[in-house]
């Protein structure tokens, strides 16, 4: 069995790189958060919702006399403060292939128009910094948003 760990960048089929379209037409089972797997609930693939790593290998490991290939989904990118680390280790033993997506900052700087290899990524997502002084430092800051820190939390702080 193959299993892709796909990322479906911004907005799913519509951010979609070929390779994960690919991987996706040729999948038995799509797994995903429900955000992740939505766009694809038309296709129908026999879909799992879920994005913890544990569970996701038991739908696997439940299904896998059934599948050839499995696409898991994941939002943006698969390296860019993604749980793919934590999906490899579970599921590990398997043959494992990641697919990259389009990161939210690629995507967010192309629609600036401006380059992006000068800025500070920082993740707010369950976790603590200081907003200001990464700001002060750097002359431009993406700030990966979850949990408890909104856009308006962010604005506030500046």
């Amino acid at each position: 069995m193959k299993i892709y760990i796909a990322g479906i960048g911004m907005d799913g089929a519509d951010t979609l790189t070929a390779q994960a379209a690919q991987a996706i037409a040729s999948a038995d089972i799509l797994i995903g958060s429900k955000r992740a797997v939505s766009g694809f609930d038309g296709s129908k693939k026999r879909i799992f919702y879920s994005w913890q790593p544990d569970e996701i290998r038991k739908i696997i490991e439940q299904n896998e006399k059934d599948i050839s290939t499995a696409v898991i989904l994941m939002s943006g990118d698969c390296g860019f403060y993604s749980g793919a680390a934590g999906l490899v280790r579970a599921l590990e033993g398997y043959d494992t292939q990641l697919i990259s997506g389009i990161a939210s900052p690629v995507y967010f700087f192309s629609k600036l128009k401006k380059p992006w290899q000068d800025a500070r990524f920082i993740s707010l997502h369950g976790t603590q910094t200081s907003i200001v002084r990464n700001v002060c430092k750097n002359r431009y800051c993406f700030f990966l948003l979850g949990g408890k820190i909104t856009p308006a939390d962010v604005c506030q702080r500046l």
